[in-house]
């Protein structure tokens, strides 16, 4: 992070973290986010801003953690799907597929979020199948 962390507050930091973001510095944007975070849990703009860039950086399992604290402070549709996804992602079919089911509660008339829990069905049954493969199979199953 380019900006001092001990002596920055909150909004700085997700200020340049965001900046960073925008200037696809994805590494150096979650190490100014994370100390946002730290100063500021309940800051969401920044637990957003933070799962976003592990989600860039393709660390799904990190971005999820954060989604699900966004979650916590406002459990908007786009924070909520946005969790599921990245849930999809590092392979935790199950816990996508309760937030799908959490969307669906949420609003009944949603029909992106059918569509999302029926692939996220989909994908936990090709994982669960491909898991009691014979170990003969190729590995990309």
């Amino acid at each position: 992070c380019p900006i001092d962390t001990a002596k920055s507050n909150a909004r700085e930091l997700q200020s340049t973290g965001r900046q960073l973001l925008k200037q696809k510095k994805k590494f150096a944007a979650i190490k100014c986010l994370k100390s946002a975070v730290r100063k500021e849990h309940a800051f969401l703009d920044a637990q957003l801003d933070l799962a976003t860039a592990f989600t860039q950086a393709g660390l799904y399992h990190e971005s999820s953690v954060h989604y699900r604290a966004a979650a916590e402070i406002k459990a908007d549709k786009g924070t909520l799907n946005n969790l599921a996804v990245s849930l999809l992602s590092s392979g935790q079919e199950k816990e996508a597929i309760e937030v799908y089911g959490r969307l669906i509660r949420q609003d009944p008339d949603d029909a992106s979020a059918y569509f999302n829990l029926v692939i996220a069905f989909w994908i936990a049954c090709i994982v669960t199948f491909c898991d009691h493969l014979p170990s003969t199979m190729p590995p990309n199953c």
